[in-house]
């Protein structure tokens, strides 16, 4: 069993490496960051370093977690983006900068462990925020805009498994609460993607 746990976790780490390719390339393509959240960008990033920092703080191997350090060199080049093709404002700036002093701070571990202790709040906490704005953009528009559907596929397909496997190996019902909440958020993306496609077939047709 454990054989198959750590296949999984190879294959969530390595697909990883696929994962912002595909929005990476869209907005590259379009030249447009239309229709994406820089707010639920941002805050999965932020999301991510905690992650990060958390796992090295408690020690987890690389397997359990390497997913997410590439996963947040990925975002920051979608950050990037956001600030070429949207033209550098004062506001982007400042929370680049932010970024970059958070980064510091808690992949070297100068932070109180007080903040790694309520680490499953504070996921519960970012995820929402990371997911929320998007799905909120996605409603307001009637339209996911230049969100890359691959993209979005394989987080879908990545939340699944690592979830199983948390169900299978942990006790702790905050980190299945965590789970459910990620995959209801991340199905609710999805489905905007199917109903406003769809809508889109319809005013063609008309």
């Amino acid at each position: 069993m454990t054989f198959i746990y750590n296949l999984i976790s190879y294959g969530i780490v390595f697909g990883a490496i696929f994962n912002q390719l595909p929005q990476i390339y869209k907005i590259y393509k379009s030249k447009s960051i239309q229709g994406i959240s820089f707010s639920s960008i941002y805050t999965e990033t932020l999301m991510l370093i905690f992650n990060v920092a958390y796992n090295m703080y408690e020690g987890t191997s690389f397997l359990l977690y390497g997913e997410n350090v590439i996963l947040y060199i990925e975002y920051i080049i979608v950050i990037f983006q956001f600030g070429y093709y949207n033209s550098i404002q004062r506001d982007y700036i400042r929370k680049l900068s932010f970024l970059g002093i958070i980064s510091v701070v808690f992949l070297f571990q100068i932070v109180p462990q007080i903040i790694f202790k309520l680490s499953i709040y504070i996921n519960m906490i970012l995820l929402f925020f990371s997911k929320w704005p998007q799905i909120k953009m996605n409603y307001q528009r009637q339209s996911t805009g230049q969100l890359a559907f691959l993209t979005h596929l394989q987080n879908q397909a990545g939340a699944i498994p690592r979830a199983l496997s948390i169900f299978a190996e942990s006790n702790n019902k905050l980190l299945y609460c965590l789970m459910i909440l990620d995959n209801s958020l991340v199905l609710i993306i999805t489905f905007q993607f199917l109903i406003y496609w769809k809508g889109r077939e319809i005013q063609k047709k008309l």
